[in-house]
């Protein structure tokens, strides 16, 4: 395993990367409401939201409609609502489409809040 450390090592930060372009590219469009925050280390890219409601409501929101597992910000002691935090190790297509499918709930439940 270590004489693969450095293949391994690489590949990982390949997928975070692409997965943190994903997460940038599908969210931070023009006009939206979404910002994701700049890594400073770790697994996970933290993404400021709307507060249209508590994160635990939508994040058990995004569990039940949409199939994605996002943590609230205050699993990360974030002091302010709303952020959640996407994992920047699953698979490509993954972050792809969790983020496709946040962007879709948060435009539906725009809607009903307004």
């Amino acid at each position: 395993l270590l004489a693969h450390e450095e293949d391994i090592r690489s590949k990982v930060k390949r997928r975070m990367a692409s997965n943190l372009g994903a997460y940038r590219k599908l969210l931070e469009y023009e006009g939206s409401p979404h910002r994701v925050l700049s890594c400073e280390g770790g697994w996970t890219a933290l993404i400021q939201s709307p507060r249209l409601a508590g994160e635990e409501e939508l994040a058990c929101g995004l569990l039940r409609q949409e199939g994605i597992y996002v943590h609230p910000g205050f699993f990360f002691d974030m002091e302010k609502e709303a952020y959640f935090a996407f994992s920047l190790i699953v698979e490509p297509q993954d972050a792809e489409v969790a983020a496709w499918k946040f962007r879709a709930f948060f435009d539906r439940y725009s809607q009903i809040s307004n």
